[in-house]
């Protein structure tokens, strides 16, 4: 057997276990949200978690550089490997609540092409030590999903709505 082979099989001690997942997701005044709920853990804790998808186009050029965020390569262990990184930290979105504070980056949609449209997502979860032996349920995490998206509309002044019929944005008072 080789090295490879031993290692590869080195560590299986115990039959994985299924991740029982549940997903929601919705829109509100505009901005696309997901929530998700999960079991984990060796006691099948259960885990909440949401999510605010925000289409660039749906919000003024000012706030881009706040939610298209610069890649960092970050080397932090000592055998090499590497992981790529974002300050959200500096992300004007953390003026808004978040359970617990931004804990989730994703560039959706358009990557580095600056051309193609580009969406991002943010998130949060209920796993902090604050969260500990609490309880939550559907509603309260949609109910505080929906507020940090009204902080959002608050700070970015105002949102677009993604119209079906022509495919482009559009401001609110546009669509009546």
């Amino acid at each position: 057997m080789s090295e490879y082979q031993e290692k590869r099989y080195a560590c299986i001690d115990e039959e994985p276990k299924q991740c029982k997942t549940k997903k929601w997701r919705g829109r509100h005044k505009g901005l696309r949200y997901e929530i998700k709920n999960f079991e984990m853990g060796r006691y099948n804790e259960d885990y909440w978690t949401y999510y605010v998808i925000i289409d660039l186009d749906q919000v003024n050029e000012s706030f881009h550089k706040d939610l298209w965020l610069e890649p960092k390569i970050h080397q932090y262990r000592e055998d090499g490997v590497k992981r790529l990184l974002y300050n959200d930290y500096k992300s004007r979105l953390n003026e808004v609540e978040w359970h617990g504070g931004i804990t989730f980056y994703s560039k959706v949609s358009g990557m580095e092409h600056e051309e193609l449209p580009r969406s991002v997502k943010f998130g949060c979860d209920y796993q902090h030590l604050r969260d500990e032996g609490q309880s939550y349920c559907l509603k309260t995490v949609q109910y505080e999903c929906q507020e940090t998206i009204n902080q959002l509309i608050t700070l970015f002044g105002e949102v677009k709505y993604y119209t079906q019929g022509d495919g482009k944005y559009r401001l609110e008072s546009e669509l009546t």
